[in-house]
């Protein structure tokens, strides 16, 4: 895969992470899983190795990291029964 900021953010947000989770699990600081996110810094070599390897698994298992980590999250936290307007009385 290739890795940008946005599939390393949709990644951790997949797997419900922190960023301090994130940083623990991929040998990185806080500051350096937050300047990926947002395009600051470049995701090291020996990470994006990892990044792999952990992508594999997902999807061997079915599962799919979406490119848009907000909408992804949305649909974790508040389910599709909530993204439905209700018609007003």
């Amino acid at each position: 895969m290739s890795w940008t900021s946005e599939s390393f953010k949709a990644l951790r947000y997949r797997l419900g992470w922190s960023a301090a989770q994130m940083g623990s699990r991929f040998g990185l600081s806080v500051d350096q899983v937050l300047g990926i996110e947002k395009g600051l810094r470049k995701i090291p070599q020996d990470a994006r190795l990892q990044l792999d390897y952990l992508y594999c698994q997902l999807e061997q298992q079915g599962q799919v990291v979406q490119e848009n980590p907000r909408d992804e999250f949305r649909m974790d936290k508040d389910s599709i029964s909530q993204l439905k307007r209700e018609p007003s009385a």
